[in-house]
């Protein structure tokens, strides 16, 4: 069987730890758990909650993969009963192990952006370094000419959005596209100097939106969970290097806005 320091080097071969952000150092890989332990079972979450923890326990899975840091600052105290010690206290005592993959995950080639650009059938895609740097997020490709409005339909379908919001001329002509994950309105500098009509990305601040307005830069913003869509390719990585795993996508993890 395998074990999860298996499973961890495998992770960082691919998606090489190093490659985190400063503020993610130290977070990323095996953050609770054991290397030694043998694994039973993988469960894949954008974001470990209690409903999450149950569901791992339920499945049998003693490992969760998760893309958003499980402990992300520092913890000065553990009330058990209170909502996050109580979930920390029920990882531990059910010897779960949880790996990171957070900002090495977007940075990496084939990783989080590289998948979010192949699900919106992007030609041509570069990222922002051509070399695997950290802090490299951006991907930028080309499409058939459409309106920013028929292009943020698209999007809004392949990403299952329920809604999206637009910054920009809905009827201005698109042909490059640039996409960063998760909060990646920082990135607005760098979408404007490879010539990006557009930028697609979520959580975008009202500052960042004003200055891609004033800059010519036409924004798609998507929910932070359009994230999750990373779930189900991860999960075909790790089945083609261990076949025998037992691996589940979570159906607990799931986006905590509603739209009305």
């Amino acid at each position: 069987m395998m074990k999860v320091k298996e499973l961890v080097k495998f992770l960082d071969q691919k998606f090489p730890f190093a490659l985190a952000s400063s503020f993610d150092q130290g977070k990323m890989g095996l953050q609770v758990g054991s290397a030694e332990s043998e694994v039973s079972g993988i469960l894949i979450t954008l974001d470990v909650t209690n409903d999450v923890v149950d569901e791992a326990i339920e499945k049998g899975a003693n490992v969760i993969i998760s893309h958003h840091p499980f402990i992300f600052n520092s913890i000065i105290r553990i009330d058990y009963d209170e909502t996050s010690g109580l979930k920390l206290v029920k990882v531990i005592k059910n010897n779960i192990n949880i790996i990171n993959m957070h900002t090495n995950y977007d940075s990496a080639f084939g990783g989080m952006n590289d998948e979010l650009a192949q699900i919106i059938s992007l030609n041509n895609v570069k990222s922002y370094f051509e070399d695997q740097v950290d802090n490299n997020f951006l991907r930028y490709g080309t499409i058939n000419e459409l309106a920013l409005k028929d292009l943020a339909l698209i999007v809004k379908d392949k990403f299952n959005q329920t809604m999206v919001r637009l910054i920009g001329d809905l009827d201005k002509k698109i042909s490059t596209v640039g996409i960063v994950g998760g909060s990646g309105a920082v990135e607005i500098d760098h979408a404007l100097e490879v010539n990006c009509d557009v930028l697609i990305t979520g959580e975008v601040k009202q500052n960042h939106a004003l200055y891609a307005r004033e800059k010519g830069l036409a924004i798609i913003e998507v929910s932070h969970h359009v994230e999750s869509l990373f779930k189900e390719p991860l999960k075909n990585i790790i089945e083609e290097e261990f076949a025998n795993a037992n691996i589940f996508i979570s159906e607990k993890d799931v986006d905590p806005f509603t739209v009305i």
